[in-house]
């Protein structure tokens, strides 16, 4: 008896087919654009000394000139990360700097 259902169990799991395949719909992230930057406006002053020429910034100018430069500097690792988010498969020295 019990090798008959045993028989019976094993030969319906054999002849038994295979689930389909499930397809899900995964959603593709994007990540955000950075926030752009602002273009500074200073003001260049050329000052001759000594007979040569030479590019000054006042000092409220420079501070200026340097709140922009980080502005710009966040703007373009921003872009970096974006770009490395989708170009991660090509594992580029750029998007692994700091990673080891």
């Amino acid at each position: 008896m019990w090798k008959g259902i045993a028989l019976v169990a094993l030969l319906a799991g054999c002849t038994s087919t295979a689930p389909a395949p499930v397809i899900v719909d995964v959603p593709v992230y994007h990540p955000a654009m950075p926030a752009p930057y602002s273009v500074c406006n200073v003001v260049w002053d050329v000052l001759e000394i000594e007979n040569s020429a030479k590019v000054v910034l006042s000092y409220n100018d420079n501070l200026t000139m340097a709140i922009c430069l980080g502005d710009i500097e966040r703007y373009v690792t921003q872009l970096i990360n974006v770009s490395c988010h989708y170009r991660q498969e090509l594992k580029e020295y750029i998007c692994n700097k700091g990673k080891n």
